[in-house]
């Protein structure tokens, strides 16, 4: 792993039911193999071809370690403006992303992430070109060396393909555009140019890291003699490109991505409140979800798809009954590199107590020759009073900018009960590791609109309470404080609330967990009296319908057990001598919550099983084994 740029706020694009600008702060993930807590953020290790989750032969790649190599063509119509290279030891270094904005070129969240940033990239940076010195002034655009509109082209070298009809080209980029044309062209054999990709669609900012794979089976398989080239065409900003690469591909192939059993969208005028339909990892009884499932569906194969489907199991994990099942009704065609988003119908899950485990997978009329990547999961917890949106254990810790850390705070995550006559109890909140001794916290109760403008009522708040060591939660941990307000804090149904846990110490000092990502605008974290901020990742802070939960949270029969040998490549054994004539589920997780394996085991007859891991992707996993009288949970390093 290695640790990059400091952790500074980025500012976000205007939000459609808003006339504000807010600013997103990062989360730092905590160090695995140390008790450091590291003021950056670590990137994803995994390789490459491990994050696709396709079985795939790479046939032709760049990384640009040894930079634009002689057998590229890099042209500019004006003979300026060029393509250029950032690497270790170039000048600026790949440190440094567009020299052209109205920020610094070296702040964070300015050069792109691809899993092979670290020995090089390239761009095209279209408003240093125009004006490299005072790039927001209105009066000095086009005094640069090269004025806009530029025409910039980057050729790769001939390409060998003729032993390949069932290919895809792929590339790591990063895109901020204002007037700009971004498009990628193939030519065959010496023949015309034919656009197999442009940025129309992409967000005027990018992700820092957007994966792009776009099936090129028909412009260029089986050619002997392939050119691709990389065309910027307009006015300002900036393209960056990394890990271009041509794959070899399935021919029926649907892939699922972003697959969800809510709705969440700030956007939608009928939402009344706008946070209708978030998604949840655990839910009161008395709110149990309806369940609105969908799954964006991917064509990745070379060849076109026909009648694709959405199929959809929802069961309980301890009974293993499947308790609903739904399919599409209506099938789609979708053409080699096109994508659609596949609905079912809705399901009112029942008020029972439980965890549940939701199964989605695409079908179509063809028989998918990769089925590693066409279906997902998803699960959550209906329990008695507790809701959450935190996956239950640490991933994550929340790190301020110098002039914001020692400022008072609150932070947390927005909720929206959905039962009448709910009464909240108290408010749970995991502290991190790392936090300075001594310090306080609360908990207050807001209710809360970000309609048009940021609106936060308080409508209750607990005693402060002094912060032990035994409430500390590393790296995959999940013990929680729970603080109570004197009186139960009633709550309208279909009301938004935030609930928040707060320190004078300041950020710096009492550090809060963090455990999976967040939606825009649902989870909060404000520097008092009123700089408010949004936050990428979840705050481990949850709201409590009920007097049943104790002042610090003690899981009955949960315990840690060891996985070995760790780290591992190929397999783990696990000591299940407690589970011995005994059911038990299996289920491992990334370190970002999303689950990756299950099994459920009838009877164990063994005290040892051996776990077949030599399909996932490097990284940290978190294993837990349960039944109805134990739970035990373990880690391990899939190298």
């Amino acid at each position: 792993m290695h640790i990059r740029a400091l952790c500074y706020p980025l500012l976000k694009h205007f939000m459609m039911k808003k006339n504000i600008a807010l600013l997103s702060f990062y989360c730092l993930p905590m160090a695995v193999f140390s008790q450091l807590i590291a003021p950056g953020i670590i990137k994803d290790i995994r390789t490459e071809e491990a994050i696709s989750g396709n079985r795939e032969t790479i046939l032709w790649s760049e990384d640009f370690a040894d930079g634009i190599e002689g057998g590229w063509e890099n042209s500019d119509a004006g003979g300026v403006a060029y393509w250029e290279y950032r690497g270790p030891f170039t000048n600026p270094t790949n440190e440094v992303g567009s020299r052209g904005l109205c920020t610094d070129a070296s702040a964070p969240g300015n050069v792109i992430e691809s899993p092979s940033w670290g020995n090089g990239f390239v761009l095209f940076d279209s408003n240093w070109w125009d004006n490299p010195d005072l790039p927001c002034t209105l009066g000095n655009f086009g005094t640069g060396p090269a004025p806009a509109p530029h025409l910039a082209v980057l050729t790769t070298p001939s390409i060998d393909l003729s032993s390949n009809p069932d290919i895809a080209l792929r590339f790591n980029q990063f895109v901020r555009n204002y007037d700009a044309e971004m498009r990628v062209e193939v030519s065959a054999n010496g023949g015309p140019w034919q656009t197999v990709f442009d940025n129309s669609s992409t967000p005027a900012l990018s992700a820092t890291d957007m994966t792009v794979q776009i099936p090129i089976s028909s412009a260029a398989g089986g050619q002997s003699d392939v050119k691709i080239r990389f065309v910027f065409e307009g006015t300002y900003y900036y393209w960056q490109l990394d890990d271009i690469c041509i794959v070899d591909i399935f021919a029926n192939d649907l892939a699922t991505r972003q697959t969800t059993f809510g709705d969440f969208d700030l956007s939608n005028v009928n939402n009344p409140t706008g946070f209708e339909w978030l998604e949840y990892t655990k839910y009161p009884d008395e709110m149990a979800p309806l369940l609105k499932f969908s799954t964006q569906c991917d064509n990745v194969g070379s060849i076109a798809q026909t009648d694709c489907r959405l199929n959809v199991e929802v069961v309980d994990v301890e009974s293993d009954a499947i308790i609903h099942t739904a399919q599409s009704t209506e099938g789609f065609d979708l053409q080699p590199g096109a994508s659609l988003e596949l609905n079912v119908s809705d399901f009112q899950m029942p008020n029972a107590q439980g965890f549940f485990h939701l199964h989605f997978a695409t079908s179509q009329t063809e028989t998918d020759e990769n089925e590693m990547n066409n279906a997902d999961t998803a699960g959550f917890n209906i329990t008695d009073c507790v809701y959450a949106r935190d996956y239950g254990f640490t991933n994550a810790v929340f790190v301020a900018t110098p002039e914001l850390a020692l400022l008072d705070y609150e932070i947390g995550n927005v909720f929206l009960p959905t039962a009448a006559n709910q009464s909240c109890y108290s408010i749970s909140v995991a502290i991190a590791s790392g936090t300075s001794l001594p310090s306080t916290v609360y908990a207050k109760l807001y209710e809360f609109d970000a309609q048009e403008s940021i609106v936060a009522n308080e409508i209750g708040e607990t005693s402060a309470v002094s912060i032990t060591t035994e409430m500390f939660n590393s790296y995959g941990e999940g013990t929680f404080l729970h603080l109570l307000f004197d009186a139960p804090i009633p709550v309208e149904n279909g009301n938004a609330y935030l609930a928040v846990v707060g320190s004078t110490d300041g950020a710096d000092n009492v550090l809060i967990a963090f455990s999976g990502s967040s939606p825009e605008s649902t989870s909060w974290v404000r520097f008092l009296p009123n700089q408010w901020f949004y936050l990428t990742a979840v705050p481990m802070v949850r709201m409590n319908f009920c007097t049943s939960i104790s002042v610090e949270e003690v899981t009955s029969g949960e315990s840690t057990f060891s996985v070995f040998p760790n780290p591992a490549s190929t397999e783990i054994n696990l000591d299940l001598i407690r589970f011995l004539n005994e059911e038990a589920f299996i289920s491992i997780t990334d370190d970002l919550g999303k689950r990756v394996m299950e099994q459920i085991m009838p009877k164990v007859n063994s005290a040892s099983r051996s776990i077949d891991i030599e399909s996932l992707p490097s990284g940290v996993y978190f294993i837990q084994v349960q039944n109805e009288k134990t739970k035990m949970t373990g880690r391990f390093l899939k190298m």
